[in-house]
């Protein structure tokens, strides 16, 4: 018997999704990808927790080697009318605050030694200027903002009205009290006749012609914070317009480089999230990170402090010699 060839139509086949597995499979991704993005983030933020905690360790040595070499941490600096001059050595004749000081240490000797304080120079004058416009990396938490340089509305002494500047994430402990810097000195001969603000009862590392040694820290390196960072408005990352970021970060100005922890009992003095308001705008420590800020101890070891410590022990971190005992 033939058999004869059969052959199958496959026209009634159909190929390809419907409508209505193409919306299943779309609203699968999207819901893994809503799932995912949680990990991503937060993946994200650790990272760069630790590019600011590794920040805070490089400033940190800097400042204590200043002090291994010196004799004194970084000092404060004049005012915010002035920034650094590299011929006015590094204690009370130096009108630059705590950034500028510790460039040597930094492995930015040639970008601390630009410039000089002889005003009638051009060339020194507009090389003073170019160090305020030149950004470093390790200044900046990368959670908040980026190496960037941002709008200036002030002119220092010394040097060229510049448009932008850069600026600074991180700020010394002033200690627990604060005394406002004043304007400072008209001119570098005006420095010896000049009403200097009384800092004497100052408990900080740094503040306005300070000269503070590692023995002045008595309550010991470990219990008191050297550097932090600075609490800073959310909506004004970029513009200047907080009263704690509207200064270069190479000049002399308490409010951009300094800041507090207030007494036992001053809860104004609280450290902040960025997306929170200070009733004290420029005087106290915060980050753009959510649950804490980075701080390093004068030990050169990073704690990453929860924002809802107590005032109290966020107090005596900021005094280097209340006696008091610290647990955090």
């Amino acid at each position: 018997m033939i058999h004869s060839k059969q052959t199958i139509d496959t026209t009634g086949f159909r190929s390809g999704f419907t409508v209505v597995e193409l919306l299943v499979t779309i609203t699968i991704i999207t819901i893994l990808l809503a799932l995912l993005m949680p990990a991503v983030q937060t993946t994200r933020e650790s990272a760069r927790r630790v590019q600011c905690s590794n920040n805070l360790r490089q400033l940190s040595l800097a400042a204590i080697r200043h002090e291994e070499t010196f004799g004194w941490y970084p000092t404060g600096g004049w005012s915010r009318r002035w920034a650094g001059l590299p011929d006015r050595g590094a204690g009370i004749h130096q009108p630059g605050g705590w950034v500028y000081n510790v460039l040597p240490f930094l492995e930015q000797h040639s970008l601390h030694q630009l410039g000089g304080s002889d005003d009638t120079s051009t060339t020194q004058v507009m090389e003073n200027s170019q160090r305020l416009t030149i950004t470093l990396s390790l200044l900046n938490c990368p959670t908040r903002r980026g190496q960037d340089l941002y709008p200036n509305f002030r002119g220092y002494f010394h040097t060229a009205l510049v448009d932008q500047v850069a600026r600074n994430d991180y700020a010394f402990n002033g200690g627990h009290l604060y005394t406002a810097y004043g304007n400072g000195p008209d001119s570098l001969a005006d420095e010896e006749t000049w009403a200097w603000p009384d800092f004497s009862t100052s408990s900080g590392l740094s503040f306005q012609r300070s000269k503070i040694r590692q023995r002045d820290v008595t309550d010991g390196t470990s219990n008191t914070y050297l550097i932090a960072e600075k609490h800073l408005r959310r909506d004004h990352y970029v513009d200047g317009m907080d009263l704690g970021d509207n200064e270069c970060m190479y000049s002399g100005d308490d409010r951009d480089l300094t800041r507090y922890t207030g007494t036992e009992f001053d809860t104004t003095f609280r450290p902040l999230p960025d997306s929170k308001a200070s009733p004290q705008e420029g005087l106290v420590f915060g980050s753009a990170h959510d649950q804490g800020f980075q701080a390093a101890l004068s030990d050169g070891s990073v704690r990453f402090v929860q924002y809802d410590i107590s005032q109290q022990i966020h107090s005596r971190l900021g005094n280097r010699h209340d006696g008091k005992p610290v647990e955090f």
